[in-house]
């Protein structure tokens, strides 16, 4: 297994040198690597106040990578929800969704297929994931979104008194503009799977998890239900947990299995 370390990536998209951690499973001593082989790609997002490197520090991703022999992308989205903000020229969707995926693509022996490109994240990037997952259900076959963070509709009964900043509306406003537009727009997961499935399109494929004690469960039922409405091929379940990297690591090996099409 290779680990790369990329620290000083120009990004045309976020305007910018970035930092960005590889994970490729091509020297595993799990399984025989034929020459010339494509590796399947997962991009990994994280949550908010959090880096890329986190997920190396908190959970197991570089042995599960190797065990399911796929190759984990994680890049650094900052606190920005991994939306594109046109005012300050820092384009994470872009990013995400297509700049990052075309250099890796170009430097790694990664697929370009639909079927062999998943996305998925913890909180905020859960959120991300499934929102740029949908959007950009041409580029993602699978999205697996770990107690995924707020819809805008739920930002709406935030308060501003609230100790946790980005629980305060100020700061989700910032990032989503008017929350009563951004509930109805591509913003809101909720909006477009409805919208997607009114289409006719074929969502791809979502596992979703979410502990029973994460004051985000509510908003995941909600979005489970929206799925189950949609016709979408879909898992999502709870079970006891709070949101925090405990919970995440007792999910996390199961979730890629998923992607992989394997059990844990």
């Amino acid at each position: 297994m290779a680990f790369f370390e990329i620290k000083n990536l120009r990004s045309n998209t976020i305007n910018r040198k970035v930092s960005v951690d590889v994970i490729v499973p091509f020297d595993s001593k799990v399984r025989q690597h034929p020459k010339g082989e494509i590796f399947r790609t997962l991009m990994l997002l994280h949550g908010m106040r959090d880096n890329n490197f986190i997920w190396t520090l908190e959970t197991r991703i570089h042995s599960l990578a190797e065990r399911y022999n796929i190759c984990v992308i994680m890049p650094n989205g900052e606190n920005g929800f991994y939306l594109n903000h046109d005012d300050s020229y820092t384009l994470y969707e872009d990013f995400v969704c297509g700049e990052l995926l075309d250099m890796m693509r170009t430097l790694l022996p990664i697929s370009d297929k639909r079927e062999d490109t998943f996305i998925g994240g913890f909180s905020m990037g859960g959120y991300g994931s499934l929102r740029n997952g949908l959007k950009h259900h041409d580029v993602f076959s699978k999205i697996c979104a770990l107690s995924p963070g707020l819809t805008p509709e739920y930002a709406e009964n935030y308060s501003s008194d609230d100790p946790v900043f980005f629980h305060r509306p100020e700061f989700v406003r910032s990032h989503m503009g008017d929350l009563k537009e951004a509930k109805n727009s591509d913003k809101n997961p909720l909006w477009l799977i409805d919208k997607l499935a009114a289409e006719g399109v074929e969502l791809p494929e979502i596992y979703m998890t979410t502990g029973t004690e994460d004051p985000l469960i509510s908003a995941n039922h909600e979005i489970a239900e929206h799925l189950r409405k949609a016709g979408a091929k879909f898992t999502a379940f709870s079970e006891p947990g709070i949101h925090d990297w405990d919970f995440i690591n007792r999910q996390l090996e199961r979730a890629i299995a998923w992607l992989a099409g394997e059990k844990a």
